[in-house]
């Protein structure tokens, strides 16, 4: 091994900054090797487990992201390995993103576990690239690979979910390539491991990149876009590669078709509601789980793809704060994010014990890690934070307060949680009666050993009931619960709304459809007036017709109305509807991520100055329709994977659907129009309505077809006095890309589109929520008037 030992201040730990792993093709990959010292000294008789992290982002200790773990990893009894991938910065090779990891990950970790300095065990962690540069190398499985930690990233299918969905292409990949593009400049990364040479036009692709010009410029084309080399080729080739066929099955870009070979290890697969790859971890979690010993083990929170771990806003995405309790170290009780890591592969490898120094003996480590962690505890598998059941207010910082609760279940969608599937019928739609009571779950709390860790005692609000944990010091089991039959409705505080809630005598809860998009000039209240207009929506169930669905996994009420009726709007891809937070990763004007009330954003892309001055709600715009409930009269826990089947036609041959689900708050002294928080989205493209499968055929005009569209996944309580509502278009750019509605790929020519989602008993569109109910079997009301409606 090549020294470069670089002692630290503190003589904590070494550093050797300039170790190159050879790979199997003899490229060599820049490494940077951090040990743990006894007063600068590396200790050349004592061997340890290794953390690898496998970046694309530089490695450099002077890079404050790659020096952070380097010094908590060696202050608790593990080496640490920071290694540039293939092609990046310091390291040999050609970049080529996500299919090169697999076989160099494997040769790194055999490499590392033949050392003198290691005792044969190798776990691996990292963020977004940094994930999917394991789980690549899992597919191979290299035998001192012990435990993984897959922190926001990692491809079970990046056809489906990551890259392309619902068959359309992820814009977002855009940004990504042009900040790295641009942080890889020719001082690091030489013009023929980049593929190509940056010419003199590079200000103005960076101003490209800043103004948006470009992204109005669609359809994008290969050799005018703002890309070079490498990092052109490889977007365009996501971009125009519409069939699942042999690219979008290499290893690195799908782990379901390789599952049987991925390694039987212990992994955690940790992601947020607002994060990019939160439909791709539940997969894994969901893959891997009945198929490997493992153990396998789920994270979720509300957290967006970056900022998430405990910063001070690690509790927060968008506009929206979901309390102190929302971080990482919180939801699993962990006490920091590098604490859960450490917990996870403590369990699995024996960590060495630190030498101390003299000063050290009698201070304690100089440690990041905010406490010892208990290590007796099972290790829960699914922890995740189901967010809403705050008031609303605005915080200090501007934000709007939603709370949430951290919670853990045996599996993910959690126990007891079944898809309800409710109709969009005419102006109505009907929420069964059970679907309106949130369950009453336990928390798995710390053992009182962990005295790093201290959990206030909180409430659990569930269908007007709470439900109390106490944390007693004297217990090393789990907490206790208390609970009471009944509860007054809660003051009103004065951030919240301070109208009585209008509960609705029908036991059941009816959308109410949009009609026809207004203009910007219309005021922010402007929806509420639209709904007041409707017709009544009190309908008893005699009046509608009713279907059972049953199966092995699920069992469904539904309730179909017998109404015919349809919805129109016009979609012109010139004017396609702005992407207001959601699944992505933030890059100022071009994309927001989080959540965010639904109304015109100074910050927002393709925002008129009208419509932001005037605070013009999303869903006045002429290409959106909505169904808003009424007013809940007890809340709803919805947690898993919504999804929404529409009943559609068009005037044009192909066109998209696009549906966001969303939790209306009711106004407020602090939101006197409410506050509309986008819950989760999804969208499919019309000729890939029959899924990774070749295209269905083009649309004819007037054809009625069904279209189902997949959300992602996420956990949140519609709380009582809230709306439950949906948004249907037929864009969200920039997030996926625009389809011109012309059945060609990537067609220079585009036509206005009118389509129509259809809605009656012989056309029954449906919003299929997972509802975690109080009861599993069918009310005895259901029942009553599932007879009753049958004639029975």
């Amino acid at each position: 091994m090549q020294t470069g030992y670089v002692v630290q201040e503190n003589f904590d730990y070494v550093v050797d900054s300039k170790v190159k792993i050879p790979m199997r093709d003899g490229v060599l990959l820049a490494t940077s090797i951090w040990f743990p010292a006894n007063g600068g000294a590396l200790e050349t008789h004592r061997t340890w487990p290794c953390v690898l992290i496998r970046t694309p982002y530089d490695k450099s200790k002077s890079n404050p992201d790659m020096r952070s773990p380097g010094v908590y990893w060696t202050q608790n009894g593990y080496i640490c390995a920071i290694q540039d991938v293939r092609g990046r910065f310091g390291s040999g090779g050609v970049f080529k993103k996500y299919v090169n990891e697999g076989e160099d990950g494997y040769d790194c970790v055999e490499w590392i576990a033949k050392q003198p300095w290691s005792n044969g065990s190798v776990v691996t962690t990292g963020i977004s690239y940094l994930a999917h540069t394991q789980t690549s190398m899992a597919i191979y499985r290299p035998p001192a690979l012990k435990a993984m930690f897959v922190d926001k990233g990692g491809f079970w299918n990046a056809f489906e979910s990551g890259i392309r969905s619902g068959g359309c292409f992820e814009a977002r990949q855009l940004v990504w390539a042009l900040k790295k593009q641009i942080n890889s400049s020719t001082s690091q990364m030489s013009a023929s491991q980049d593929g190509g040479e940056f010419s003199s036009n590079d200000q103005q692709r960076r101003n490209l990149r800043h103004a948006g010009v470009w992204f109005k410029s669609w359809p994008w084309s290969r050799g005018a876009s703002p890309l070079t080399g490498n990092y052109e080729a490889d977007f365009f080739d996501m971009m125009e590669k519409e069939e699942y066929g042999p690219y979008w099955q290499q290893v690195g870009l799908n782990t379901e078709l390789h599952v049987d070979r991925f390694a039987d290890l212990p992994a955690i697969f940790l992601s947020g509601w607002y994060d990019i790859y939160s439909s791709s971890t539940v997969k894994f979690y969901q893959g891997l789980c009945h198929r490997k010993k493992g153990p396998i083990r789920l994270v979720m929170g509300p957290w967006q793809h970056t900022g998430t771990n405990d910063s001070t806003f690690g509790h927060c995405a968008g506009e929206v704060d979901f309390g102190m309790n929302a971080t990482v170290g919180s939801v699993s009780l962990s006490g920091s994010s590098y604490d859960l890591q450490r917990d996870w592969f403590d369990r699995w490898v024996t960590p060495a014990s630190p030498s101390l120094t003299e000063q050290q003996s009698q201070n304690g480590p100089a440690s990041p890690s905010k406490g010892p962690v208990s290590f007796d505890a099972p290790f829960p598998e699914v922890q995740y934070f189901r967010m809403g059941g705050a008031d609303g207010s605005k915080t200090s910082t501007g934000m709007m307060y939603h709370g949430g609760i951290g919670l853990v279940d045996k599996s993910w969608p959690p126990t007891g949680s079944r898809r309800i599937n409710c109709f969009l019928a005419g102006s109505s739609i009907v929420i069964p009666p059970h679907a309106l009571v949130a369950r009453q779950r336990q928390l798995q709390v710390p053992p009182a050993s962990n005295s790093s860790f201290t959990l206030e005692a909180f409430k659990l609000a569930a269908d007007d009931n709470q439900a109390e944990i106490v944390v007693d010091p004297l217990l090393t089991a789990a907490a206790k619960i208390t609970s009471s039959t009944s509860s007054p409705d809660p003051q009103p505080s004065k951030g919240s709304n301070k109208r009585k809630a209008r509960v609705s005598s029908s036991s059941s809860v009816p959308f109410v459809q949009s009609p026809k998009g207004v203009t910007a000039a219309e005021s922010a209240t402007t929806l509420d007036s639209r709904s007041s207009n409707r017709k009544s929506s009190k309908r008893t169930f005699s009046e509608m017709g009713s279907e059972i669905e049953s199966s092995s996994s699920e069992q469904n009420d539904i309730y179909a109305s017998q109404r015919h009726g349809e919805t129109t709007f016009e979609y012109d891809p010139k004017n396609p509807l702005p992407t207001l937070g959601g699944n992505l990763f933030s890059h100022k004007p071009l994309m927001l991520s989080g959540a965010f009330n639904q109304k015109a954003h100074e910050d927002l892309y393709l925002c008129q100055p009208d419509e932001v001055k005037a605070q013009i709600p999303l869903a006045a715009r002429k290409d959106v329709v909505f169904w808003r409930s009424d007013i809940l009269p007890n809340s709803v826990d919805v947690s898993g994977n919504p999804e929404v089947v529409l009943y559609v036609s068009s005037s044009c041959v192909d066109t998209d659907f696009y549906v966001k689900l969303i939790d209306e708050y009711p106004p407020s002294h602090d939101y006197p129009s409410g506050f509309h928080m986008n819950i989760t989205h999804g969208i499919v493209r019309a000729r890939w309505r029959n899924g990774r499968g070749q295209p269905a055929a083009l649309l004819k005009p007037g054809e009625v077809v069904p279209v189902t569209i997949q959300m992602y996944p996420t956990s949140n309580l519609f709380k009582k006095g809230h709306r439950i509502a949906i948004h249907v278009s037929s864009s969200c750019f920039p997030h996926w890309d625009i389809n011109m509605n012309t059945g060609i790929t990537n067609s220079k020519h585009s036509f206005v589109a009118h389509n129509t989602v259809h809605h009656s008993a012989k056309y029954p569109s449906a919003l299929r929520l997972p509802v975690v109910c109080a009861k599993t079997p069918l009310s005895s009301l259901a029942k009553r008037n599932h007879r009753k409606s049958r004639g029975m």
